[in-house]
């Protein structure tokens, strides 16, 4: 094996080792709609359901658009599923995937240096959840039933 491929010794790097601390930036958003729902590892699911529920059955909106991005991308997922089968199958799902660019920031331990950044994709989903037109039977049940300060039914 020629020198210059023997990988035993220096394995090859992905990334060049930084000197710095990485801060990692939030990812850009398009500007949001109500009908929007961002979901991350930190957001509650009981609550992301209870709202895609309220828009769908009291606000009566035709679709809603749940995004996730990276580790989230599960949980959406079994948010839009969990969705549709609370609602007894009267939702259709429709789900794109794409990358997103990410840009991270290098504050560098010399302060005299100027901040560098570096940018990384991210996997990202896009599942938009429309209303079939037979939802109207558990829309008139869901009103009915709605307790006051459930689902925030006065928003």
């Amino acid at each position: 094996m020629p020198p210059d491929r023997d990988h035993s010794r220096n394995p090859p790097t992905k990334r060049t080792k930084l000197e710095g601390e990485l801060k990692k930036r939030t990812p850009q958003r398009p500007a949001t709609i109500p009908t929007d729902i961002y979901v991350s590892n930190k957001s509650s699911f009981v609550a992301q359901l209870a709202r895609a529920k309220k828009l769908l059955l009291l606000q009566e909106c035709a679709s809603i658009t749940i995004h996730g991005l990276g580790a989230s991308i599960e949980k959406s997922i079994q948010l839009a599923l969990k969705l549709q089968v609370e609602l007894s199958d009267q939702v259709e799902l429709k789900c794109t995937t794409g990358t997103v660019e990410l840009v991270d920031d290098i504050i560098p331990e010399d302060m005299e240096e100027d901040l560098k950044t570096q940018t990384r994709n991210n996997s990202a989903i896009h599942i938009v959840v429309t209303a079939k037109p037979s939802i109207t039977s558990i829309r008139v049940k869901a009103k009915h039933t709605a307790r006051p300060g459930s689902y925030r039914a006065n928003k």
